[in-house]
């Protein structure tokens, strides 16, 4: 599966809970769409059902959720994360998501909440190694607040993937 590298060993399952951002990077397919910044999700008592629905019928063993930016709301992903661990089937099953840098870098999120709930990977948009750009590019973050994400998610043990706008 493509997804092996993320969770090895593990029938991981893509599935998604939101739509939208509130961000505006010039680059991303978000900010195509000429409209109202819009966001659209489900409960986070929806996501838990079904990822039990999942487990339960095919025995899925990972989730990578696709989201737009799986941090968009904070209190949901919070929610999200204290249901999991008190969910028997759930607890033990890994994700990962796509997260900014400055969630991390600006103490956004509950690191800790989440490594216990079971996050085992980020997907991370850091786009460029120049503030310049960042900045020209609407990133609304700096290297400092990737350096920054990087060290706290070493520290806690949460692999990282970035992703970069070349050309």
């Amino acid at each position: 599966s493509p997804l092996d590298g993320y969770l090895p060993g593990r029938r991981t399952f893509q599935i998604t809970t939101s739509r939208g951002c509130p961000y505006r990077c010039t680059f991303c397919h978000q900010n195509s769409r000429k409209q109202k910044k819009s966001f659209a999700c489900m409960s986070a008592e929806r996501i838990i059902e079904e990822c039990q629905r999942l487990v339960q019928d095919y025995h899925i063993g990972g989730f990578y959720f696709v989201d737009d930016l799986l941090s968009v709301d904070i209190e949901r992903l919070h929610r999200f994360c204290r249901l999991k661990m008190n969910h028997p089937r759930l607890k033990p099953i890994p994700f990962f998501g796509d997260f900014r840098s400055t969630d991390f870098s600006r103490s956004r999120v509950d690191v800790e909440l989440l490594l216990k709930s079971g996050l085992k990977h980020v997907y991370m948009g850091i786009e460029s190694g120049s503030d310049k750009i960042l900045e020209k590019i609407g990133k609304e973050s700096s290297i400092s607040d990737h350096k920054k994400a990087l060290r706290v998610l070493k520290r806690y043990g949460i692999r990282v993937t970035g992703s970069f706008v070349v050309g």
